[in-house]
């Protein structure tokens, strides 16, 4: 066996025991040694080796009442790990990048002057509004139409949802400074930091 092929087979024994891990997953419950043994196909007393030593290693748990077997404090601290690593605008952008450049298409034949002509004028937009906190909206949808979008943040600084006001353009207020668009500013705020947001963890 070469080298190289040798570390393309890796450690069998790690795939196996973790195969127990994976199962106490599924199961979504503490579990006694026979069930979890079981539903990884594996005899107990093998199964019991490895989840000895995953005991150790804090990826499992065994409650001390009864004996059961669930996921340790190692496995809550890899998780957020993994959760804290995770770029959703990243991950999102790159499923929505061909949807945007055809909705700017789909857009501009649909809403007239006022939707943005390409890619560059889009991007300016998204600029003002990381910049003023609010999405202003003069007409692009519907004629007569208009609206501002403000995000509510949480605790981490990212995008919960997003509180929409919107009016007939006789009636609704579009300036930056208006009423309108100071009211929404401030009840985004108050939401988001009643979800713990402070500005210095924004990341939107």
């Amino acid at each position: 066996m070469t080298e190289e092929s040798s570390k393309r087979q890796g450690i069998n024994s790690i795939v196996v025991g973790l195969k127990l891990v994976k199962e106490l997953v599924a199961l979504g419950r503490p579990a006694p040694l026979r069930e979890v043994a079981q539903a990884a196909d594996m005899h107990p007393a093998k199964a019991h080796r490895y989840l000895v030593s995953f005991v150790r290693s804090g990826l499992v748990k065994q409650t001390p009442d009864d004996s059961l077997y669930d996921l340790g404090p190692y496995a809550l601290e890899l998780s957020l790990a993994c959760l804290s690593r995770l770029d959703a605008v990243r991950l999102g952008s790159t499923v929505l990048e061909p949807l945007v450049a055809k909705e700017l298409v789909e857009v501009a034949a649909k809403s007239g002057p006022n939707a943005p002509p390409d890619r560059e004028a889009f991007e300016a937009i998204l600029t003002e509004v990381r910049e003023r906190g609010l999405a202003r909206g003069v007409g692009i949808r519907r004629p007569g139409i208009n609206s501002f979008t403000a995000p509510i943040l949480d605790y981490r600084g990212r995008i919960s949802f997003a509180l929409t006001a919107f009016g007939y353009e006789e009636t609704f207020e579009t300036s930056w400074d208006g009423p309108i668009a100071r009211a929404l500013s401030r009840t985004a705020e108050d939401l988001s930091a009643q979800l713990g947001h402070r500005k210095e963890h924004s990341t939107v």
